[in-house]
């Protein structure tokens, strides 16, 4: 039995009737790299974590496709694996990295993962954390509610528009095309999205706002988790008439750019 293993049964242990509010501890070691977790995080994505199994799809099709850029715009950040990851191998000098996430319990993993424990990455660099729920031009500037112990399975299903619940945050929305806006993104730029069920209106919505983005790494839901009737082969469908086209598949995430198969 690995190292890996036995921490994630002595951590599975500790679990119980009040799992997603157990204080993990604050920084866990994976095959070398040291990534900050926040106290709540959920159990099941903690031990994913401690395994060296979560985001694996996403970080090996980054590795394998995702190219370089100067401007990379990254929608559900969570805690800031794959934006560490994209951070020190694919952002360009002087390059610019933005990352879009609702739950404010994520920043100060994000900052540490991506800011304090980098080994390499470029040298000149813009950074920046927005506190934004991403949604369609007609929702902006609404307030929706969020799960604080949720942060790292905010699927839409567990999305409400009102709640008196102290354990829920109020987070305002913000569309793609306002965030390039309100952030002076007018080049070509890079898009990395897991916005568990946002992604839909903003295809549907919002697509003049993809016009200058030339590839996305994103993850697509199927309605029995986003609460909507679209699914995986729509949103690809509809990406193909906005231009991309899918170069790989893994499980529920999904490689696509503007060069011709």
């Amino acid at each position: 039995m690995n190292k890996y293993v036995k921490k994630a049964i002595r951590h599975t242990a500790c679990l119980g009737a009040r799992a997603l509010n157990i204080a993990f501890e604050r920084a866990v070691t994976v095959r070398g790299d040291t990534y900050m977790t926040p106290r709540n995080m959920n159990p099941v994505d903690y031990i994913s974590l401690v395994l060296g199994r979560y985001e694996r799809a996403e970080l090996g099709m980054l590795q394998r496709h995702f190219k370089s850029a100067v401007n990379i715009i990254e929608v559900g950040a969570n805690i800031g694996v794959l934006t560490r990851a994209a951070f020190e191998t694919k952002l360009e000098r002087n390059g610019r990295l933005i990352c879009l996430e609702p739950n404010p319990d994520s920043k100060p993993s994000l900052l540490g993962n991506v800011l304090l424990n980098r080994r390499n990455g470029p040298q000149n660099y813009s950074f920046e954390f927005l506190q934004y729920a991403l949604c369609a031009p007609s929702r902006e500037g609404e307030a929706i509610f969020i799960q604080r112990n949720n942060l790292s399975s905010g699927l839409v299903g567990q999305v409400e528009k009102n709640s008196s619940d102290t354990s829920h945050i109020p987070v305002t929305t913000i569309s793609l095309s306002s965030l390039l806006e309100q952030k002076n993104v007018t080049g070509r730029y890079s898009l990395i999205c897991d916005a568990e069920g946002a992604e839909i209106p903003m295809m549907y919505e919002d697509g003049d706002a993809l016009q200058n983005c030339d590839q996305i790494l994103i993850e697509l839901h199927h309605p029995d988790l986003t609460g909507q009737s679209v699914t995986p082969h729509d949103m690809l469908g509809r990406l193909k008439e906005l231009g991309f086209h899918l170069k790989d598949q893994d499980t529920n995430t999904y490689y696509l750019n503007r060069d011709p198969v």
